[in-house]
């Protein structure tokens, strides 16, 4: 029976896989360009691809600065993608990122179906579903360089989950520890995992009274790496005009951030939406102090991703205080919209004194998160969509008539987001270059070049509708057999 059921969790865990790569696939495949978008031409073209084609490229700029990031590990990814494709594309860029979101939402659900328990496996996968295949997050979906919001979370998530179920200073350890480093590489962000990791720690210590010189010389290390960080991240003063200008400007970005997707325009009551998103974490915690046997590694974790995903909704708030609600940060925010339904889980498993109510106030809650999902969903993303195709259109046109002709005319006096890049002149130097020029996209370049794996990219993308239905057929099907062959036993971890 365990066999069977294990097969079955497989089998649903593969087709939820095909459902979500298949979803972003599909909307890559109408919406995307292979056109490089704004901070590509700078960061990959002209810091990265130019200087290594041309062998004078510095190790060291692999760890240098992009605005107030660190992003070695994306670069790294685009340089592979360059070796072996042969030419720069960003829609293979998009591709690749699709598969490493989704796996990352793999890994999210296994990681959180071991703190609840086999039972409420189906429940998770189907939240990550309705969570994760609407294109909240299209800025990273639709540009290749965006990596490094999927890896930051990967990182962390998985950092987290190894440091807050090691003894510290074991190889498990070392190796949560490696990961929340390569956080750091990832978005400065990940400069939070060891701020988590340590009150964790000194959490557990204080649980089980057991300050040994070990954990206290954890706790020191990770403060230490911590302090190391956070001194490295650059600050960009050119950016002094994103960020929040005041205490009361900070709460009200704050307010908007911690509180989406709810949404109520020209009323005081959006300060109290960040308290009734997280309202399951909260009840919940405060269920774990009054029985702190509850505040075992796995809750730890969870309450940890829980602290990262908040000092991240609080950075984005001060730093992008115009433009918190940008697409790209909202696969974050999700995030913690996916880890609170799991304390919604946990609340319905736990409250067995006030089954009725909890399970009420559950569903009440459930409903209007997903309600004001779906009404943000269809009320901007279509339309926003569409303006990305369109002026990805634009943008493709205006960039492939300078390179065919040379003209500067064909980029100057252009309408907003009409060139992929925001000074024209600086465009048409970097596509004037001989080397960048080489290695352009097949659709802004003058030769017929074709990367290797190009035609492979484009017949994948156009498979997405084929993956959805494929995947839905094994998922569905898993269910039914799962809630028929299930055993009724839940983890002993609860």
């Amino acid at each position: 029976m365990n066999a069977a059921n294990f097969a079955i969790k497989t089998t649903a865990l593969a087709g939820f896989l095909l459902i979500i790569l298949g979803f972003k696939l599909f909307f890559i495949f109408f919406y995307g360009n292979a056109t490089p978008y704004w901070d590509q031409w700078d960061a990959e073209a002209a810091n990265l691809y130019k200087p290594i084609l041309e062998n004078n490229y510095n190790v060291q700029l692999l760890f240098s600065s992009h605005n107030e990031h660190r992003i070695l590990i994306t670069r790294l990814l685009g340089i592979f993608l360059l070796k072996i494709n042969g030419i720069w594309n960003p829609l293979l860029q998009m591709s690749v990122n699709a598969v490493l979101h989704t796996g990352v939402i793999c890994i999210l659900v296994i990681l959180t179906g071991r703190v609840l328990g086999k039972y409420f496996w189906p429940a998770l996968m189907i939240i990550a579903l309705a969570l994760f295949i609407i294109p909240f997050g299209w800025e990273n979906t639709l540009a290749g360089f965006q990596s490094q919001f999927y890896f930051v979370i990967l990182f962390s998530v998985v950092s987290l989950s190894i440091i807050t179920n090691s003894t510290p200073f074991t190889m498990a350890w070392f190796l949560g520890v490696f990961l929340g480093i390569c956080a750091y590489f990832s978005l400065s962000s990940g400069v939070f995992v060891f701020a988590v990791a340590c009150v964790s720690l000194i959490t557990k210590s204080l649980i089980s009274n057991d300050f040994t010189k070990r954990n206290i010389t954890a706790i020191l290390f990770f403060i230490t790496l911590f302090t190391v960080e956070f001194h490295f991240i650059t600050l960009c003063h050119y950016h002094d005009s994103l960020k929040a200008s005041s205490f009361n400007s900070f709460i009200t970005s704050f307010a908007e951030v911690a509180g989406w997707p709810l949404r109520y325009q020209g009323s005081n009551l959006k300060y109290l939406f960040p308290l009734l998103i997280y309202a399951p974490t909260i009840v919940y915690f405060l269920y774990c102090l009054k029985n702190k046997e509850l505040l075992h590694k796995n809750n730890l974790f969870l309450l940890g991703i829980v602290a990262f995903i908040i000092a991240n909704e609080a950075s984005i708030s001060y730093g992008r205080a115009i433009g918190n609600l940008s697409s790209r940060y909202t696969d974050i925010y999700l995030l913690g919209l996916y880890i609170n339904f799991a304390y919604v889980l946990l609340l319905v498993k736990r409250k067995k004194k006030f089954k009725i109510a909890t399970t009420i106030l559950s569903a009440f809650w459930v409903f209007i998160v997903i309600l004001s999902l779906y009404y943000v969903a269809f009320k901007n993303i279509p339309a926003e969509l569409n303006n990305k195709k369109n002026y990805s259109l634009l943008e493709q046109s205006n960039t492939k008539k300078f390179v065919e002709s040379g003209d500067i005319e064909s980029l100057m006096n252009k309408g907003y987001l009409e060139i992929p890049y925001p000074d024209p002149l600086r465009l048409s130097k970097l596509l004037s270059d001989s080397t960048i020029r080489s290695i352009l996209p097949k659709s802004i370049c003058v030769s017929n070049q074709t990367g290797t794996l190009d035609t492979s990219v484009n017949y994948i993308l156009s498979c997405g509708m084929y993956l959805i239905a494929i995947g839905s057929f094994i998922f569905i099907l898993s269910l039914i057999l799962m809630f028929r062959f299930r055993e009724e036993q839940v983890s002993p971890t609860l």
